[in-house]
């Protein structure tokens, strides 16, 4: 059974794939000029389902404390809670705790097996972690987002979880370790 605050957890997932997709934005001339941020408090995109409109409501109701697990840095998450706590100013509080990447899921998995897990929120950059998570029968709440279609393919990775951020990588090879082959 799963112990997720649902409203606080929708609307969670809801901002951190918003902000994927302003962390995949294009390149050119129009990337180097921030968007204008046009936070419209408690409202949804014209795009979202009209019944986003009462889950919206029902997270009024919960206690005015959004509670996070993850291994994110707190300077990384600054500009992500400035926004939600603009969007949804009744979130009164946001606890992020700041975990390693196992300790992440350990926690959640004891807390519910209590049968009282305060998260909201998991978020993790342990790929393997969450596939033995979402394994796991009840761990996670089923939720599409309405952002999904404007994600990128690799914006889901598994059913129910959520790519936070895509992370620049380069490889580069020498030839002492891996020669080129010529065309002949």
């Amino acid at each position: 059974m799963t112990t997720f605050h649902p409203t606080f957890r929708a609307l969670g997932v809801a901002v951190l794939a918003l902000g994927l997709l302003t962390a995949c934005g294009g390149g050119g001339e129009a990337a180097k000029q921030p968007p204008p941020n046009t936070i419209a408090t408690g409202q949804a995109p014209s795009y979202y389902p009209s019944e986003y409109a009462q889950l919206i409501e029902a997270s009024k109701k919960e206690g005015g404390t959004l509670t996070i697990y993850s291994n994110t840095d707190q300077e990384n998450w600054a500009p992500i809670f400035r926004d939600f706590e603009k969007k949804y100013p009744w979130v009164t509080k946001i606890a992020a705790n700041n975990l390693d990447s196992d300790e992440v899921f350990q926690r959640v998995l004891s807390e519910q097996a209590t049968g009282n897990s305060p998260a909201d929120l998991v978020v993790s950059n342990a790929a393997q972690a969450w596939a033995d998570f979402a394994a796991r029968p009840g761990t996670l709440m089923e939720y599409a987002s309405p952002e999904k279609g404007k994600l990128p393919d690799f914006g889901e990775l598994l059913p129910n979880v959520y790519a936070m951020s895509a992370d620049p990588c380069r490889s580069r090879t020498t030839p002492r370790c891996c020669p080129r082959s010529r065309p002949g």
